[in-house]
C-alpha cells in the first residue's frame, strides 16, 4: 500500500518517537516491536518518493549500541535524532502540501497509541523530575497535542472565513475542535485552552525554579475534564 506524505509524516515522528524514549531511558515494552513495523513501512514509502530513510539503525538494539558515542546527555541524542529528521519532514511537508488539502481527516486514528503515550509521559514526568526531563517531557507533550489536533479537528469545525490550519498547529485545530465539541461549555473550554498552554509552555522553562510554577498551573487546569469533553 502506497503511503500519503501525510501518513509518512507520522510514521517519521512515530519512529523518532521510539529512538528519542530509549535515549533518554523512557521507552514501553512494545517500543522494540513497533519500531521496526514502522521503520519498514517509513523506508518503503519514503523510497517511493525517492527520499532516503533518515535512520541507519535497523532495531532498538542498533540505536542502544550508538548513542552513547553520538551525545553523553539526553538533549545531545534528541538534536542527533531531529537533525536527522528535519530534511525528510521538510520534503514530506513541501509533497503534502501539493498534493493539497484533504477532507478524510487523519487516515488510520489510533487513540488506543496516543493513550499509552500520554502513560509514558506521565511516567517520565514523575520519574526523576531534572530540568533536561521536564523540557523532553515538554517537546513529547506538544508532539502528543499535535497528533489530538489531527485526530480530533474537522474541516467542517473550521468558522466561515478563517484559514485552514496547518496539521502543526495544534493550537488553532484543537481551539476549533473546542468550540465545535464543546458547544456553550465556555468553563470547560476554557480549561482545555489553560491545559494546552501550559503543555507548550513548559518545553521554553530556562530554570528549574519555574518547573514548579508549570505544575501548579498543571493542577489548576481541570485536565481530566478537558481531555474528557474531547474524548
Amino acid at each position: 500500500m502506497t503511503r500519503t506524505p501525510v501518513e509518512l509524516l507520522q510514521l517519521l515522528d512515530a519512529v523518532a518517537n521510539d529512538l528519542r524514549a530509549i535515549a533518554t531511558g523512557t521507552s514501553s515494552a512494545q517500543a522494540p516491536e513497533r519500531y521496526q513495523d514502522n521503520r519498514e513501512e517509513l523506508d518503503e514509502g519514503l523510497a517511493a518518493h525517492g527520499i532516503p530513510s533518515p535512520f541507519p539503525w535497523k532495531d532498538l538494539a542498533q540505536w542502544r549500541g550508538a548513542y552513547p558515542s553520538i551525545s553523553k546527555t539526553y538533549e545531545g541524542r534528541r538534536e542527533h535524532i531531529e537533525a536527522r529528521a528535519a530534511p525528510v519532514r521538510k520534503q514530506l511537508e513541501r509533497l503534502a502540501a501539493d498534493a493539497g488539502p484533504s477532507d478524510s481527516g487523519p487516515a488510520s486514528p489510533d487513540w488506543p497509541e496516543l493513550a499509552s503515550r500520554i502513560t509514558e509521559l506521565r511516567q517520565e514526568l514523575t520519574s526523576s523530575p531534572t530540568l533536561d526531563v521536564y523540557q523532553d517531557v515538554g517537546r513529547r507533550a506538544r508532539e502528543i497535542l499535535i497528533e489530538l489536533g489531527q485526530l480530533v479537528y474537522r474541516p467542517e469545525m473550521l468558522p466561515v472565513g478563517a484559514e485552514t490550519p496547518q496539521e502543526a498547529n495544534a493550537k488553532a485545530r484543537l481551539d476549533y475542535a473546542a468550540t465545535a465539541l464543546m458547544g456553550g461549555s465556555g468553563s470547560v473550554r476554557k480549561d482545555w485552552r489553560r491545559l494546552i498552554n501550559a503543555a507548550w509552555d513548559l518545553q521554553q522553562i530556562p530554570h528549574p525554579l519555574r518547573q514548579r510554577g508549570f505544575h501548579q498551573r498543571v493542577r489548576r487546569g481541570a485536565g481530566d475534564h478537558a481531555a474528557g469533553a474531547v474524548l
